[in-house]
């Protein structure tokens, strides 16, 4: 089996893809929780959220 090439992928935004990998991620693993997040200075801001425990929404550090 051989990757695909970029050119056969279909372009997304980051809020896309990062939705898309939240999305595999519940049903390869289902868990409670899952983020993307990036550090902003001393805080950890959540950009895509999947959570059905802490009430964390997008944006939240």
């Amino acid at each position: 089996m051989t990757a695909p090439s970029f050119d056969d992928l279909p372009l997304m935004s980051f809020d896309e893809a990062s939705e898309a990998v939240l999305a595999y991620l519940q049903d390869s693993t289902p868990m409670r929780f899952w983020a993307v997040t990036r550090q902003v200075g001393d805080r950890q801001v959540t950009l895509s959220v999947h959570d059905d425990v802490y009430g964390i929404e997008p944006g939240e550090s």
